[in-house]
């Protein structure tokens, strides 16, 4: 099971960054699209626990990290400006999104219904975490647009994936800290345990993010295929 459970956390990883990567090669609306929903991902799923590496850990890193590597590539492709409002459209949808699922679940259910329960069972406890999440997503966020800034004004256009490496890792110190501390405080046993395996876990999915930087898929010709397909 522990194995498994390896092997998913890699596949994860490699989806998260082949995505990255596909929506890199489509534009701008891809990226912004994506860095959307791994924002509302990342704190929808923060609270799964699974065991990697014979420890206890969250499995909604990847999509934390990957939101970020997403932002810094829009930065490095499209210019501040545009980073600015990929910031401030993830966050608008995951304002949305939270009090989306506060609005259904105020719905009265009918008589008929089987699933209401399920529902109030999950997301009153996902939602206060959920907000408390998407706060320090968002401050981590901000963190990272001025540190990646000022890392390629200081190390030039050159060097994307020390850049990236060097944003995404100490973005996380800061995320890591925040998070366990403010929105994990009630459910974690050792603040500094799962600090530190955390982090050393963000460390390892933010080398392969880092690394994948340097390839550049050429979906053109891919795209006028699927274009004539479906007659668009």
């Amino acid at each position: 099971m522990l194995c498994i459970n390896n092997i998913l956390f890699f596949a994860q990883v490699f989806v998260v960054s082949g995505m990255c990567l596909l929506c890199r090669s489509f534009g701008l609306a891809a990226m912004v699209s994506w860095l959307c929903l791994q924002s509302i991902l990342a704190n929808l799923l923060v609270l799964k626990m699974v065991t990697l590496f014979g420890l206890d850990v969250t499995v909604s890193d990847a999509f934390m990290i990957g939101s970020l590597f997403s932002l810094n590539l829009i930065r490095e492709d499209y210019g501040r400006a545009a980073c600015q409002q990929a910031i401030l459209t993830s966050l608008f949808c995951l304002v949305v999104t939270i009090l989306l699922f506060w609005l259904h679940m105020a719905f009265t259910p009918s008589t008929s219904d089987q699933m209401s329960q399920h529902y109030q069972h999950i997301f009153s406890a996902v939602l206060p975490i959920m907000l408390v999440s998407g706060c320090v997503f968002t401050f981590v966020q901000i963190f990272d647009y001025y540190l990646f800034g000022y890392l390629k004004s200081t190390m030039g256009q050159d060097n994307l994936t020390w850049r990236l490496f060097i944003s995404l890792a100490s973005s996380q110190v800061l995320d890591t800290a925040l998070f366990t501390y403010w929105a994990l405080g009630s459910w974690v046993a050792s603040f500094i345990s799962v600090f530190f395996w955390s982090y050393a876990l963000k460390v390892m999915i933010t080398i392969i993010l880092s690394l994948s930087a340097r390839l550049r898929l050429s979906t053109g010709e891919l795209f006028t295929r699927f274009s004539r397909y479906v007659q668009i």
